[in-house]
């Protein structure tokens, strides 16, 4: 059962560093809007947290990747590996 009022841990460092590393590897602007956030997975056979990064290239255009570990434990490698999908 999901725990709405639990203490979540503070990812806000981790955060901008996965925003970072997403803004180099997808060679992003600094006006470019990055949104990472940490979602409890709802898909069979998956973990129970994932990470979504989204961004928006244009006006209209969304770029939007699952990476299926919580935001603690992504790394470098695998924001290069959403360019590989």
């Amino acid at each position: 059962m999901l725990n709405l009022f639990a203490e979540k841990p503070d990812n806000s460092l981790k955060i901008k560093e996965i925003k970072n590393w997403t803004r180099k590897v997808f060679e992003l602007n600094d006006d470019c809007h990055i949104i990472v956030t940490e979602l409890q997975c709802q898909e069979p056979d998956c973990p129970d947290l994932e990470t979504v990064i989204a961004f928006w290239t244009t006006d209209q255009d969304r770029e939007q990747y699952k990476i299926y570990k919580p935001i603690a434990d992504v790394n470098l490698s695998d924001i290069h590996n959403l360019m590989l999908d």
